[in-house]
């Protein structure tokens, strides 16, 4: 009897030993355009898992993700375009996506998730006529080093979203620069906020503005470690001390950044 439960113990385990091992070892990555000549070709046909990657050019279309994907382009956002011809260039609807890479632009809205768990990392989202990225209703994103311009509206929208990351992006020449409404406890420090017509407009929300760790950086040449938040170019705060972290909360609707910025966050981590 024991014999046979160990037998069958040992069956189950090599059974789950290679599954896992057929999961990581399935994933594909596919190419655009040698395997397939559009992007929502190469999603139709991806499995979850997947990776798509997208080569240097302009692709004329609008994506519809509804599968676990990494989506990036091979050489950067200088070299790689989706200019959408809908209402949202991308819409992302499956959890643990990964954009990396592109420029989009050329619809209503650059990027629209929802969904979570996804990254948005390393893009140029701009001069889109409504948003560049819009997060409805979804929690545990991540947007990261973008930089986001020119867009009609909002630079960032949350809407009803929460537990969301937002850092180290440039976020310039938008109507709002972020704009959240019913979005409470997001994560949003480290990014530069410049020439938007409002740098931050809040309704009903409630959000922490600074890093949630103390962070070690360097500024004029000096180690310091303390709290990081945002940089606004209408902050009037002085930094009596030259740490380079203003003496004054910068404030705006129910909101408040308690460390802001005196110069662009890259200055800091040099």
């Amino acid at each position: 009897m024991i014999s046979m439960l160990r037998i069958l113990i040992l069956t189950f385990c090599i059974t789950i030993a290679l599954t896992t091992i057929f999961q990581t070892t399935s994933a594909s990555t596919i190419y655009v355009p040698n395997d397939y000549k559009k992007i929502q070709w190469a999603i139709k046909n991806a499995s979850a898992g997947d990776t798509i990657v997208v080569r240097d050019g302009v692709y004329y279309e609008s994506i519809f993700i509804n599968k676990r994907l990494t989506i990036k382009s091979e050489n950067g956002y200088t070299k790689t375009t989706i200019n959408g011809v809908k209402s949202n260039t991308v819409l992302i609807v499956a959890d643990s996506v990964r954009i990396e890479g592109f420029t989009i632009t050329g619809a209503g809205c650059g990027i629209k998730i929802e969904s979570s768990n996804n990254i948005i990392l390393n893009n140029k989202v701009s001069s889109n006529d409504w948003c560049g990225i819009q997060v409805f209703r979804s929690s545990n994103n991540t947007i990261a080093y973008n930089n986001i311009s020119l867009n009609g509206m909002h630079g960032i929208w949350l809407l009803e979203s929460t537990n969301n990351k937002i850092s180290n992006n440039n976020i310039s020449n938008n109507g709002d620069g972020i704009l959240l409404e019913g979005s409470s406890n997001n994560i949003i420090y480290l990014n530069n906020f410049i020439d938007n017509y409002d740098n931050v407009r809040s309704s009903l929300s409630t959000n922490l503005w600074n890093s949630p760790k103390k962070i070690t950086y360097t500024y004029n040449d000096k180690s310091y470690t303390n709290y990081l938040g945002n940089y606004w170019d209408d902050y009037k705060g002085l930094d009596h001390n030259l740490d380079g972290i203003g003496d004054k909360i910068y404030r705006t609707n129910s909101e408040a950044d308690r460390y802001p910025l005196i110069r662009p966050w890259e200055n800091y981590f040099r």
